[in-house]
């Protein structure tokens, strides 16, 4: 985003001088675009009686771009929903972040995709900055009503105003659609839709995983297929599995469990081949298993689709890198697409009426423990068994309304209704964590009964603690980073892969002659986190497989694996 916002910014402002422009999040010196603005900053001078002089805006944009407490003070700022959130919680430079927020446009993507907890603390930080008089755009394509009403309140009532009345769920089923939320007022205003969005889809229910292999096997014989799983242990099995039934695939997997480098590599080539310039020669015959990562901001598309069972909001996200650009039946980039109905397969067991408890844990028990709530992923399968089309963007409200509104939940079979009741009652537990967690704008500073946290240890998200390492790899004398580059303080940010804490909860012991080089290492690193570490490894007959241990939360050695094939592996 920043990359894009980076061309046409100078636009939204009418000054002598650049605005400053910022990007914000803890890998940011990894974005060559960044550097790029920044050395352009740098390099800026003028000429005044003779002397070269470097104009306020440069000196500005380096000084707000020297350290992330700093960043919102710029003119436009692009980073992640954390350094806002900071700004309305107890953290030691708070006040710094939210006079930097102070009356700005704030622009919140993919709203949808918080928790619980984050929403809890979103809607805090909504009700701060309409009552500093700020604005916000919040953009979602699969937001529940539900979720809405409780983003527009919170808003409005940083405006002293109470949200108006409403009956029903009180919000219009016009897709798309633009709600105007002004102190006092709500408006909505549906949008006429774009010809070139308008698409069907072709849903099928497969419960056989033998039989989605050889459908994948199949349509890759004519174009490019995507299997999207939902824990990165499936998507590795699936990737083996492929292979053993055709060793000949051209076949690449892409989760978040591999180090920075890798993944960014994967990236990359993945714009490349499947993005809005990927030649049809790249295309054809190529085979992606991924989680999550691709399902939202990756501008690519494939010609098939195979999906895990998950919530509907997400399978939608995921639907939008089904042909998302217009092709031919060679992969060539037309005005309209001629590649007939898109076909995608969804990988779930089937929605019986009679579903019981394990309904989903027992075929699929890392989607079960990713998705908690099976009452959801119940009505989502159902309303793909009720409609065998999904009809862009017509159906859209509706299919997310079947899935999240409160009025289903009778719809749902009775031994899943406890999962639903559970995780209904784990949300409602998590957003009132976040607003406690959150400053009170009724009451003010001094009565903030709270301790002042330094920002490294803020939370702005529940969940389990994840730990930050870098890979070493050991000659016997020295360590080195495992990621190869030139700059060598680059290469240790390229090799850092953030694994769960329970997993390695503290560094194994080194040996003797390799216990220095660790603390030198570490204490010229800035600090990153809380839990940084490194981890040695020692490298296997296999030239890109390296191997090493950790200690898990109960101080036992764990051993894993690295490759660039599959990223970390614990055995």
């Amino acid at each position: 985003m920043f990359s894009r916002v980076e061309k046409f910014y100078p636009l939204l402002f009418d000054h002598a001088e650049l605005p400053t422009l910022v990007l914000t999040h803890s890998a940011r010196d990894l974005n060559p675009t960044f550097l790029d603005v920044l050395g352009r900053s740098s390099e800026r001078t003028f000429s005044k009686g003779g002397l070269e002089e470097t104009p306020a805006s440069s000196e500005s944009n380096l000084w707000v771009a020297d350290h992330r407490k700093k960043a919102l003070l710029a003119d436009v700022g692009v980073g992640t929903i954390d350094q806002a959130l900071m700004a309305i919680l107890a953290t030691k430079h708070q006040s710094l972040r939210l006079l930097g927020l102070y009356r700005k446009v704030l622009i919140l993507d993919e709203v949808h995709a918080s928790d619980s907890y984050m929403h809890g603390l979103t809607r805090r930080l909504l009700e701060f900055h309409s009552a500093s008089g700020g604005s916000a755009i919040l953009l979602s394509a699969t937001l529940p009503n539900i979720m809405k009403g409780e983003l527009i309140g919170s808003f409005q009532k940083g405006c002293l105003a109470e949200p108006p009345v409403v009956e029903g769920d009180g919000f219009s089923n016009e897709y798309p659609l633009i709600t105007r939320v002004y102190s006092e007022q709500c408006d909505e205003i549906p949008v006429n839709h774009a010809r070139s969005s308008l698409r069907d889809v072709s849903i099928q229910l497969m419960s056989d995983q033998r039989a989605v292999e050889s459908y994948i096997l199949e349509k890759s014989k004519v174009g490019s297929v995507v299997w999207i799983r939902n824990t990165v242990n499936d998507a590795i099995q699936s990737y083996q599995d492929l292979l053993a039934l055709n060793p000949e695939i051209e076949i690449e997997i892409f989760h978040a469990r591999f180090m920075l480098g890798d993944r960014l590599d994967i990236q990359n080539r993945l714009i490349s081949q499947f993005g809005p310039n990927g030649a049809p020669e790249q295309r054809k015959g190529k085979i992606i298993i991924a989680t999550q990562v691709v399902e939202q901001s990756l501008d690519v598309d494939f010609d098939f689709m195979v999906t895990d069972l998950a919530p509907i909001d997400l399978v939608i996200q995921r639907i939008g890198r089904l042909r998302r650009h217009s092709r031919n039946h060679l992969g060539e980039i037309v005005e309209t697409d001629t590649r007939g109905v898109a076909e995608l397969i969804v990988y779930t067991p089937q929605p019986l009426e009679n579903a019981p408890s394990n309904w989903i844990k027992s075929c699929m028990p890392g989607t079960a423990a990713v998705y908690e709530n099976h009452g959801h992923l119940w009505l989502t399968a159902d309303w793909f068994h009720q409609n065998s089309t999904l009809r862009i963007p017509q159906d859209l409200r509706w299919a997310i309304k079947y899935v999240f509104d409160p009025n289903s939940y009778d719809l749902i079979p009775p031994d899943l209704q406890r999962s639903y009741n559970e995780t209904i009652g784990k949300g409602n537990c998590a957003e009132s964590q976040g607003s406690a967690a959150a400053l009170d704008l009724s009451n003010g500073y001094i009565s903030q009964n709270t301790f002042w946290d330094d920002d490294v240890i803020a939370t702005t998200r529940l969940g389990e603690p994840v730990i930050k390492i870098r890979l070493a790899r050991s000659d016997g004398e020295k360590l080195h980073p495992l990621y190869p580059h030139q700059d060598e303080k680059m290469a240790w940010r390229l090799s850092e892969v953030q694994v769960r804490k329970a997993k390695i909860a503290s560094e194994p012991e080194y040996p003797h002659n390799l216990m220095a080089q660790v603390v030198v290492l570490k204490n010229s690193w800035p600090k990153l986190g809380k839990y940084e570490t490194v981890i040695a490894m020692n490298p296997q007959s296999d030239s890109e497989s390296f191997s090493g241990s950790g200690m898990n939360q109960n101080n036992k050695r764990l051993d894993f694996e690295y490759s660039n094939r599959f990223g970390i592996r614990f055995l």
